[in-house]
């Protein structure tokens, strides 16, 4: 595969540090408050605000956190600090599908990214890929757990990802990292910054490589992305133009006896996949009054994937263009002497793929609008409603013109009057669409014909959370509960259909700190409920969805220069893909998997020494049929080892 760098694949808008003038809605809760809870800004809610008043479950996980834990990606971050369960990417690559509060098969689907304030996701299915992103561009990552519906749109039911790329530079700056490891991988990133005036300049770069650990598995990636910003204080502008390129093997499943006794094995040695994109963002903030500011930014994505699928006989070749335009506008001030803030909004997104067989388009506007009122020093309220109205035609199919439009609200508030407590509850819907991947069955796959009009899925959620502080250690517990109606899933026959009633339901319980000057930890647990609530697989568990989940993590600081990480995550059993009747005696089996991260710093210089997977167990988080000849099982990696050395200069 030709590697040019001005062309690149769907995922990458992402690393650029220009976008945060387009996240900037200020919903800045007045910060005299007589708690000491973190008064850290965030805009998770797409509206900034106190970290300490935030009315949901926001966790923020900054760099320096990845990097004493020895990690190097986004993903990475998210499953090892955040507890995030994840499953391997069955297209091939390093990504993984990560889900939050438990969507098994369609999780990509139900969790919203961002890089910047910029969404991410595309009209189709195909998730959004954070391992490209430099892990040196990165500032922090905020994880929305539960819906953000009425601010990020469709498709938000289960959290929401933001990515914030570093920005705040003093002066110039830059980093340069190299590695290699087992596998055959080696790998190389570089950030620079530099300033000029009111001007903060950037450009990133990404390249890896690796052998893979199965047969036809070998993988080169590469992105490239230059970035502007430009603040005089009163007015942001910001410019990206970024640019990806994948090539990968694609190994395909493994029957149960070779999963036992050769799981490196491929039984399609010649099937192979590639893509691109190539991506244009603009932005822009001002002030319009004492009181007032608005916002705008357009986005422009053309991605282009293809596949060759030799043991199968057929191929896929698919071309995608993506146009966003967003607007804000925005009032904080006082009203009957009483603190708030109220937003408004438009989204507008024009979606078109041209693929072997149908030609697809999609359009979608919405209008959205929030109110946050400062009760008191301790109290906080909000509420919003959003009103989306997609349309949606296919050309070369039976499919005509499909039309969806559907609100979605929430009301919440939280409480911070106690000293190193917060208390906050919310409720309201949220919304998906089916993605055109599963309402359309290609030519390649013998129809081309409309498989079923989909109806939207929708849920109604509630949410309770308290976080505390104790002897030096921060706790989060949290209970939610999503009723969901028509979610879209496969069934047995492995098609797209509107599920009968379900249930998301669980616990999820966090905890980190200092245990002594040289020892600090963290630790969660998920325990979780995914079922159908009526009809005829009432009670039934919803497949690839495990019931609980647990990380840890132990660091050891041996000097001023080194330190020790050890991280470990948890995941018990799930129910095989398509198994909505619970009728296969087979599960995907639980696993406990660990690492070890070596650290050691010196004169600019950072030196990691790490293994995944250190007690080299066999598993695999993904399977598709019941039968144990058929070729379902997609094996996770074994034992790996991988150096980096890292200079700042």
């Amino acid at each position: 595969m030709n590697f040019n760098l001005l062309r690149t694949n769907v995922r990458l808008c992402a690393i650029a540090p220009a976008l945060a003038a387009l996240s900037a809605c200020p919903l800045l809760v007045h910060a005299e408050s007589v708690v000491s809870i973190p008064m850290t800004v965030v805009t998770g809610s797409r509206i900034p605000e106190t970290l300490s008043s935030a009315p949901y479950a926001l966790k923020v996980i900054t760099l320096d956190e990845i990097k004493e834990a020895g990690l190097s990606s986004a993903n990475e971050a998210l499953r090892v600090l955040a507890g995030i369960s994840s499953s391997i990417n069955t297209a091939g690559g390093r990504d993984q599908i990560l889900d939050i509060r438990g969507f098994g098969e369609s999780a990509s689907s139900n969790i919203a990214v961002l890089v910047d304030g910029i969404r991410q996701n595309e009209g189709d299915s195909k998730g959004v890929d954070l391992s490209w992103i430099p892990l040196e561009s990165i500032e922090r990552i905020e994880l929305l757990r539960g819906s953000g519906a009425v601010l990020y749109g469709e498709g938000a039911t289960g959290g929401v990802i933001h990515v914030i790329t570093n920005k705040n530079v003093g002066a110039s700056s830059g980093t340069i990292a190299v590695g290699v490891g087992s596998l055959g991988r080696r790998e190389g990133r570089f950030v620079k910054r530099f300033e000029s005036q009111n001007w903060v300049h950037s450009i990133a770069g990404n390249r890896f490589l690796s052998d893979g650990h199965r047969e036809n598995f070998a993988t080169e990636e590469a992105s490239l992305n230059w970035a502007a910003n430009w603040d005089d204080g009163a007015t942001r502008l910001g410019a990206l133009i970024a640019s990806q390129a994948t090539n990968t093997g694609l190994p395909g499943g493994l029957n149960l006896d070779d999963f036992q006794t050769r799981p490196t094995h491929t039984y399609t040695p010649n099937d192979r996949g590639e893509g691109t994109l190539d991506s244009l963002t603009l932005s822009a903030e001002t002030d319009i009054g004492a009181d007032w500011r608005a916002a705008v930014d357009i986005s422009r994505r053309v991605r282009a994937v293809s596949a060759n699928y030799v043991a199968s006989g057929y191929t896929t070749d698919s071309h995608n263009r993506t146009t966003r335009l967003g607007g804000r506008l925005w009032w904080e001030g006082e009203l009957l002497g009483v603190p708030q803030t109220v937003t408004v909004g438009l989204d507008q997104e024009r979606w078109t793929e041209d693929r072997l067989g149908p030609f697809i388009s999609q359009r979608s506007d919405a209008i959205y609008a929030r109110q946050a009122i400062e009760i008191s020093q301790a109290w906080t309220a909000f509420g919003g409603a959003r009103r989306t109205v997609i349309e949606r035609n296919a050309w070369g199919t039976t499919a005509g013109l499909l039309t969806a439009s559907e609100n979605s609200w929430e009301l919440g508030g939280s409480y911070v009057g106690v000293p190193e407590h917060k208390t906050f509850a919310r409720v309201g819907s949220s919304l998906r669409l089916a993605k055109a991947d599963e309402f359309i069955c290609y030519v390649q796959w013998g129809c081309g014909l409309l498989v079923n009009a989909l109806l939207p899925q929708t849920s109604n959620d509630i949410e309770v959370g308290h976080e505390w502080a104790m002897s030096g250690q921060k706790n989060e517990l949290r209970i939610y509960r999503s009723e969901i109606t028509n979610e879209i899933g496969l069934d047995a026959s492995y098609v797209n259909v509107n599920y009968d009633p379900t249930l998301r339901q669980g616990i999820e319980y966090e905890v980190s700190g200092d245990l002594s000057p040289r020892f600090n930890w963290g630790a969660g647990l998920t325990l979780r409920e995914a079922k159908f609530r009526s009809g005829a697989a009432t009670g039934n568990d919803i497949p690839v969805v495990s019931s609980k989940l647990a990380n840890l993590r132990v660091g050891l600081r041996i000097s001023e220069e080194q330190r020790l990480t050890f991280n470990a995550q948890v995941q018990s059993s799930q129910r095989i893909s398509g198994d909505v009747a619970n009728a296969c005696d087979a599960r995907i089996p639980g696993y406990v998997v660990a690492g070890l991260v070596y650290t050691h710093q010196v004169r600019g210089w950072t030196l990691q020494a790490r293994s995944d997977n250190l007690f080299d167990r066999k598993y695999y988080n993904y399977r598709s049929r019941c039968d144990s000849t058929a070729q379902s099982i997609y094996p996770e990696a074994q034992r790996t080892f991988f150096i980096n050395v890292e200079r700042k200069f």
